[in-house]
């Protein structure tokens, strides 16, 4: 009886050494606006999870099928999708406006429109009752929100789940400082527009000390707006300023490098991750 104990527990042991612990996050993605690169580069965070063994949920409408139909038919062998009604199909106009942001350089009355459509976009979902209860019943344990929408913030507190915010560009002075929490002193690092390098004359740290709060201006009281007046409609969490929910993130992910930015300085749970989203090269053909 003896010897069959201590095989019981010699054969306990092995399997314990042997069997690896395995832990596996159910992890929503919110890829933000249809257009540009931006759905590229945010899925790949979904791949590289989901071969890490995490359930990887991506939230996108129909617009997405129209623009990159062949990389979803690729990813879902692998990650899922959670389909919602974009608010775009009832204002064309507005996602032609916001699909031509991505590649001019708009005016600032322009820019206001497309943060007005954005809006527009976010309320849609958050009225989408049939959605919203889907994603609650699936007990998310993170979501990877994609920053260029200040609305993620809304749909993330609505879901009440932990959330790391995702940038797909540099960390911009001004605007990431303002939505993100940031620190930014305005005596080196050059405000967006400026043309200013980070040696400045003092007549030129005056200007870029201007355009910093001319910037936090037009985003507190313009950009934010339309955003803020959706907080009071569907009373989320009324008593915070908008900018309080941008800044509950866990971390905030910048996909740049810190070689192509300014010296400045850095919260400790915002990082760089240049060439995170980089794939393999493949071979030249002969």
């Amino acid at each position: 009886m003896a010897a069959l104990s201590n095989t019981r527990w010699i054969g306990a042991i092995v399997i314990a050494c042997v069997i690896c612990p395995v832990l596996c996050s159910n992890i929503l993605i919110l890829p933000g606006a249809p257009f540009g690169n931006f759905y590229i580069t945010i899925s790949r965070f979904g791949e590289l999870l989901a071969m890490r063994g995490h359930n990887v949920t991506v939230l996108i409408n129909d617009l997405y099928y129209q623009r990159f139909a062949g990389l979803i038919k690729e990813q879902r062998t692998f990650m899922n999708f959670e389909d919602y009604e974009s608010g775009f199909n009832e204002f064309p106009d507005a996602y032609n406006r916001v699909t031509k942001s991505a590649h001019i350089a708009l005016t600032i009355s322009e820019i206001l429109r497309i943060f007005d459509v954005l809006a527009d976009e976010t309320e849609a979902f958050i009225q989408d009752s049939n959605s919203i209860k889907r994603l609650n019943a699936a007990n998310f344990d993170l979501i990877l929100a994609n920053a260029f929408n200040p609305g993620f913030a809304l749909i993330v507190d609505t879901l009440r789940v932990p959330f790391v915010s995702v940038s797909t560009m540099r960390a911009f002075p001004m605007i990431d400082d303002l939505l993100h929490g940031l620190t930014s002193n305005p005596a080196y690092v050059p405000a967006v527009k400026t043309g200013y390098s980070d040696e400045m004359t003092f007549p030129q740290r005056l200007g870029n000390t201007f355009a910093y709060l001319a910037s936090a201006a037009m985003f507190e009281f313009l950009l934010l707006k339309p955003f803020k007046s959706i907080q009071q409609r569907h009373n989320i969490r009324p008593e915070l300023s908008y900018r309080s929910l941008c800044r509950n993130s866990e971390l905030i992910l910048f996909c740049s490098d810190f070689a192509f930015d300014y010296p400045r300085p850095m919260m400790p749970h915002a990082i760089y991750i240049g060439s995170l989203t980089a794939r393999t090269p493949d071979p030249l053909s002969q």
